[in-house]
């Protein structure tokens, strides 16, 4: 995860399918961690057909934004769009 640069496009990937489950920005970058603030997830994954309670949630805890260790390994994370120009 340590590759990550300052306003790459981030996708959180599932750890079996691979499916983009949400995506984000990187808007703080550190030697020790990474900040992504959070601009899309996957409504049918994470259940908001089932009703209000999971819709409320969802847009409380889905959209934030959450700081990563760049060293934890154990995260699917992905650029899907790189800020580094060619």
């Amino acid at each position: 995860m340590s590759n990550f640069l300052l306003g790459d496009l981030i996708g959180h990937q599932h750890p079996n399918t691979q499916k983009t489950l949400k995506v984000g920005i990187v808007i703080e970058k550190t030697s020790s961690f990474c900040t992504i603030k959070w601009i899309w997830y996957d409504k049918k994954y994470y259940m908001e057909d089932f009703g209000e309670a999971f819709k409320a949630l969802n847009r409380e805890f889905m959209l934030d934004t959450s700081r990563h260790d760049v060293h934890d390994n154990a995260i699917f994370f992905q650029v899907l769009n790189s800020s580094k120009s060619s």
